[in-house]
């Protein structure tokens, strides 16, 4: 067992954590494994979802998918936030993320 875990496996410095998933150029560190797994379990389903439900409201195909991450990840993990990018920006709160920079291509 690594030092910085709780006897039940529980990491509460996120930005140790052993547990973290790249996805979107950004990497996600999770306070436990079965946090970790639960989002990789249901990432596909909330990124399909979301995707529709904007492209349905807005009648415009649209690529959610990074929010979707976001949007999950929040809702998992429970014991913070530690989101870093690839620039190695970090990101502890979610008043900190600025999503922007939509761009138009043709929908294939």
């Amino acid at each position: 067992m690594q030092r910085n875990l709780t006897r039940s496996g529980v990491c509460y410095n996120l930005k140790d954590s052993p547990w973290f998933v790249q996805r979107h150029d950004l990497v996600f560190y999770f306070s436990s494994n079965s946090h970790r797994i639960k989002f990789l379990e249901n990432l596909r389903t909330k990124e399909d979802w979301l995707c529709d439900s904007l492209s349905r409201r807005f009648h415009i195909a649209i690529n959610a998918r990074l929010l979707a991450c976001i949007q999950l990840y929040m809702q998992i993990e429970q014991r913070g936030m530690c989101i870093k990018a690839l620039d190695g920006t970090v990101f502890r709160c979610q008043e900190e993320i600025l999503l922007g920079g939509m761009q138009i291509s043709r929908n294939a």
